[in-house]
């Protein structure tokens, strides 16, 4: 499948119980027998959050605006299933919109390019 620039769609990164699903290129950038780094360009993009099962009083996402990278950190011992996602403005970590940490155990990650924005989703996995 084609996105609208020309670029393949549907990356799925997938290591030990980590599960991405996405629209713009993966780069691993630091792996070691207990972290991996993926660096995601998403181009000055706003983005749209969503969780699965939101509280009721939050009606929608959470919108972050001029996102340049998504750096995603994951342990992939047996007995941490957690990541932390940065949301980033430039290149570096000081550059932070927001951060935050997910227990990826029974959820993926979906980061999918719409005409305007981008939508993250974090959703329960399906047959885990």
């Amino acid at each position: 499948m084609i996105d609208r620039k020309g670029r393949g769609i549907e990356v799925f990164y997938k290591k030990g119980k980590f599960c991405l699903n996405c629209d713009f290129d993966i780069r691993v950038i630091r792996e070691d027998e207990n972290d991996t780094d993926l660096f995601i360009p998403v181009e000055n993009r706003t983005v749209n959050l969503y969780f699965e099962d939101f509280p009721s009083y939050l009606k929608s996402r959470l919108q972050f605006l001029m996102v340049r990278n998504i750096i995603i950190r994951f342990c992939s011992r047996e007995d941490n299933n957690v990541c932390t996602v940065h949301l980033l403005r430039n290149i570096d970590l000081q550059s932070s919109h927001v951060n935050f940490e997910i227990n990826y155990e029974n959820h993926i990650i979906e980061i999918i390019d719409k005409e305007y924005f981008i939508d993250m989703k974090i959703k329960e996995k399906i047959n885990t």
